[in-house]
């Protein structure tokens, strides 16, 4: 096997095995082909090695590029001294390009032109990378094809955003088709028939997950056939962190036995003594789901003690931590499954997401623009909260987030709450949720001297005054109509509207584009339906509701007075532990109420407004 790493100083490097799925030794005196040939050539890199055998010669012929504007030719008797040969392809040989890389080379005759050998390769034309073909008798002397034959498409089922590379030739069961790989990241086929003159995108045959080891990548790709199976050996990773990864062929019958089994939960934070159903999936290797009824299912926990698996239900018995997974069998192929780490606390745990930010690594990822850098932010984990920092604050892709993708998605209202501040002057600290294509968001901003809440970075339509660099508890209650009630300490201050999405469920935290953040949350909670904050109600809370309804002259002098002297009075005596003569003094607040000699002076619903919570707190007082 023979590869380079792209970036400098590259340089051509080998590997042998005995099978084709290794183990791959490396070389020891690699690169057996350097950057710098004098005097032929001294270059940055040379890369993207292909190996092909000329029979004719009896050597091996080897094509790379370095730089990027020039394709070249070494040869070898024995795989692993080369001497250079030449140059064989060049931008000049192709209209209005800067690069002609990425070469392969095969030994097919098209019929029109009566060539031994093809070469197909990657130009870049004016930013859009385009595959382009020559053709050779003798795999020295090259005639090329000056516009390309593959361009990048667009359809409403895949995007290769102007690039493609990558071009290997696969034939197969007498028809002609070309594997590259887009800028999209997956990997495509398109049938070029036997004169290289059709172009039929076919769509994608190796579509990158986005998890490791890919990484939303998957590339350059070469093929082996050993007997009935076929090996792929391709590129996986984002550039400059690439790795070779090995798929292979299988026979129909393997592909009917069972390949992954997934087990998921609504919520990872469980409430001790209750019982909790374990959503399941299975499939076959085809990629064909596998009904459930048809396979064998055993159930594990790591500790029995703190919660048991039983049918597909998850039992919670005590406070804890606990691993729990299945093990599922179809026609004697047994695969284990995912395995769910889960939090059993006491008392009411919030249904869809209950984080408390001990260690956000464990359920919650990072999500940055690619103008974003370690010099410009960084999200960081304290004693149980975390810290997300952005000071890009200018165009686009400076965003910086605590995201989470992977939760329950509430049908109709739902509710979330988080405890935050904001460490420093910033524009943007945003907490939203996404949901079925609805954004409710609010953001925290501190300008150095005042803070506030809002429901927009820029012309917000709805702001709230306070002191951000202090803890608050931000509750927001989603309406089924998507408009959203916030609530601030148990206080409600705004209504807002959501804002239309497209893309799919998050939960995020941090700094939206452009803006800047620098705050703390320590905690981030979901639920499904309607929670209204339980007011706590005391004297300051009674002086405040007193004082809002004395502004909008709901109640008016001297009954304002009065009534503010009966808390001061309750106050003072509860603060002393007289508790009897506070609630004396409440009871006096709830007569003067009721006086109908004042009846003028209070409008009838902050009579029972006052009633009612004077009432609650005279109740809370019986019960201490």
């Amino acid at each position: 096997m023979y590869y380079g790493p792209h970036d400098s100083p590259g340089g051509i490097s080998l590997a042998y095995a005995d099978s084709p799925e290794g183990p791959w030794i490396e070389y020891e005196a690699n690169p057996v082909i350097n950057r710098n040939n004098p005097p032929h050539y001294s270059v940055s890199h040379v890369a993207s090695a292909h190996p092909i055998w000329i029979e004719e010669e009896n050597k091996l012929y080897m094509y790379f590029h370095g730089e990027n504007n020039t394709t070249r030719l070494a040869t070898s008797e024995d795989g692993i001294h080369f001497d250079y040969e030449k140059a064989v392809v060049t931008t000049a040989d192709f209209d209005d390009v800067s690069e002609t890389s990425y070469a392969r080379v095969f030994k097919y005759t098209i019929p029109e032109k009566g060539n031994k050998y093809i070469m197909l390769l990657m130009g870049n034309n004016n930013g859009n990378r385009r595959i382009y073909l020559a053709w050779s008798n003798d795999g020295k002397e090259w005639e090329t094809q000056r516009t390309p034959i593959i361009s990048p498409i667009k359809t409403d089922n895949f995007d290769h955003k102007g690039n493609l590379s990558g071009a290997y030739y696969f034939p197969w069961e007498g028809r002609h088709y070309i594997t590259v790989h887009a800028g999209d990241g997956h990997q495509y086929i398109v049938e070029v028939g036997e004169n290289f003159d059709l172009a039929i995108h076919h769509g994608a045959f190796n579509k990158a997950t986005g998890e490791d080891p890919d990484y939303g990548r998957v590339a350059s790709r070469s093929f082996l056939q050993e007997g009935d199976t076929v090996y792929m050996y391709y590129e996986v990773g984002q550039r400059g962190s690439t790795k070779i990864a090995l798929a292979k062929s299988v026979p129909p019958e393997e592909l009917e036995k069972l390949k992954t089994v997934d087990i998921n939960i609504q919520n990872t934070t469980l409430q001790k003594g209750t019982s909790t159903h374990l959503e399941m999936t299975a499939t076959r290797k085809n990629g064909k789901p596998v009904d459930l009824n048809e396979v064998t299912i055993n159930y594990f926990s790591s500790n029995p003690n703190i919660a048991t698996v039983k049918d597909g239900n998850v039992q919670t018995l005590a406070e804890g931590t606990v691993e729990v997974w299945v093990e599922a069998t179809l026609n004697d192929v047994t695969v284990a499954s995912n395995k769910l780490i889960l939090e059993v606390r006491e008392g009411f745990v919030w249904n869809i997401v209950d984080e408390s930010f001990r260690d956000f690594t464990k359920e919650w990822g990072i999500t940055k623009g690619s103008r974003t850098s370690d010099a410009t932010g960084e999200v960081t984990q304290g004693e149980g909260y975390v810290t997300i920092v952005e000071t890009l604050n200018e165009g686009s892709s400076a965003f910086r987030y605590v995201t989470k993708n992977n939760f329950f998605v509430p049908q109709g209202a739902y509710t979330f709450e988080f405890r935050a501040k904001v460490n420093a002057q910033s524009t943007g600290n945003e907490v939203g949720v996404r949901v079925n294509g609805q954004l409710m968001s609010v953001f925290l901003t501190n300008d150095g001297e005042t803070g506030s809440v809002q429901n927009k970075i820029t012309n917000p339509t709805q702001t709230f005054r306070l002191d951000t660099t202090e803890y608050h508890v931000y509750r927001v209650v989603v309406n089924e109509n998507s408009t959203f009630d916030l609530y601030v300490d148990g206080e409600y201050v705004w209504t807002g509207d959501s804002v239309v999405q497209s893309n799919g469920n998050l939960i995020k935290m941090g700094a939206d584009t452009p803006a800047t953040a620098n705050m703390d949350v320590d905690y981030f909670k979901m639920n499904t339906g309607v929670l209204i904050p339980e007011v706590i109600v005391d004297i300051p809370y009674l002086r405040n509701l007193l004082a809002e309804y004395g502004s909008k002259e709901n109640v008016q002098q001297p009954l304002t007075t009065q009534l503010g002297n009966h808390l001061k009075n309750a106050e003072y005596h509860y603060g002393n532990g007289r508790i009897p003569q506070a609630i004396q003094q409440m009871e006096t607040f709830i007569r003067h109420l009721d006086n109908s000699g004042l009846s003028n002076l209070i409008t009838g619903g902050a009579k029972e407004e006052l009633a009612k919570n004077a009432t609650k707190l005279i109740d809370t007082w019986n019960n201490e």
